[in-house]
């Protein structure tokens, strides 16, 4: 039996390794266990988990100053616990504050450590372009999403290999068929008179803390002003109820859903996403849906980050595409009102509509590959 110790950090890196735990399971032969970290995604895939991945809900320098002793528990425990599991590959996903942190000790504690494979890439073309340098030291392959990104960590000694994003690939992301998409509809109270706004405010406690309210704000304005509206808020199951109480005093009350085939049947019945800057971005792109990026972090945070940050995009649709095709309203720029402006803007204006929809087929070709290529070089490792 093949044994996998397997870390998720977060909601994004959660769906990932569900999906590469699904695919490796399809391509190898022998019995497999995947043990470790993760979220809802990753025990549907038959994951035993050493402790929840809300544990790691963290982001920021300041917030993770403020749980710097609770952080360096969960990494010492989970170093631990690699070593008593004892597996035959360790496969750390994203959320570099936490997994490097591990991959440096499993590493250091002993030379017969077991293989080490990252999968995505830290995001050293943007900012803190020196990690780049070290990271063949405690990992022996690296899985990027990004095309561009193999060069960067190749040129310093690091196997790395483009495997393309899940996301370009997920059959989940088909545009449903008419019935379940007008059940949908019905469900929710929508019709050809109602608009309907998806809201996406980040997966963290940190990002909901500095996002919700921004978002009633803009709710209420586009109660006020754009009557009939409706808001459809997606979440993970763990935390629903917590955004559901988060949401009551609200004027418009979004409806909170919680499972995946409702998060995409709302995507293709809204006009318009709002979203916190992550990987959801590459969802309403695979399904079309136009969207306004938004993000707002501590000011220390924001500090640091804009004085070494290297790139004028922070949206990785933008990015791909090397121009904003979708809006950004960043730190001081990310307000209510702010919003609705660039709401208005693009729910009247169909061309705008028909560019972003232009450049998401284009950046989501850029990234389909083999949707096996991740399990493959898993298993070149531990065969």
């Amino acid at each position: 039996m093949k044994k996998i110790f397997i870390i998720a950090g977060e909601s994004s890196g959660d769906y990932l390794a569900g999906r590469l735990m699904e695919s490796i399971r399809c391509l190898c032969t022998d019995s497999i266990e995947f043990f470790g970290i993760g979220g809802p995604c990753m025990k549907k895939a038959g994951l035993r988990e050493l402790f929840s991945i809300n544990e790691l809900s963290l982001i920021g320098i300041f917030e993770v100053l403020g749980k710097i002793f609770h952080l360096r528990r969960l990494i010492n425990k989970t170093v631990d616990a690699v070593f008593a599991y004892s597996p035959d590959v360790v496969i750390t996903i994203d959320s570099s504050g936490f997994t490097h942190r591990v991959d440096k000790k499993i590493k250091k504690r002993s030379q017969t450590s077991p293989p080490i494979i990252h999968y995505v890439a830290p995001p050293v073309w943007a900012w803190r372009g020196w990690r780049a340098k070290s990271m063949h030291k405690f990992i022996d392959k690296l899985l990027v999403l990004l095309p561009f990104e193999t060069e960067l960590f190749r040129r310093h000694g690091l196997e790395t290999v483009f495997v393309g994003h899940p996301i370009a690939t997920d059959a989940d992301f088909e545009k449903p068929s008419e019935q379940p998409l007008k059940n949908f509809k019905k469900s929710q109270g929508l019709s050809s008179g109602n608009r309907s706004i998806v809201l996406l405010p980040g997966s963290r406690q940190s990002e909901l803390d500095r996002h919700l309210p921004i978002l009633e704000k803009f709710a209420d304005l586009m109660e006020v002003n754009c009557s009939p509206v409706k808001f459809i808020m997606p979440t993970t199951e763990s935390m629903k109820k917590k955004l559901e109480f988060s949401v009551v005093h609200w004027r418009t009350k979004p409806t909170v859903i919680a499972d995946k085939s409702s998060k995409i049947l709302a995507y293709y019945a809204s006009d318009l996403a709002i979203a916190a800057s992550g990987t959801v971005t590459l969802e309403l792109a695979r399904t079309g849906i136009p969207s306004i990026i938004i993000y707002k972090t501590s000011l220390i945070t924001y500090a640091i980050v804009k004085f070494l940050i290297q790139v004028k995009r922070v949206c990785l649709i933008n990015i791909l595409a090397k121009q904003e095709v979708v809006p950004e309203l960043l730190q001081n720029d990310c307000t209510g009102e702010n919003i609705f402006q660039q709401a208005v803007t693009i729910l009247k204006n169909p061309s705008k509509v028909a560019e972003q929809k232009k450049f998401f087929t284009e950046v989501m070709a850029q990234l389909t590959v083999d949707p096996d290529k991740a399990a493959i070089e898993v298993l070149k490792i531990c065969p």
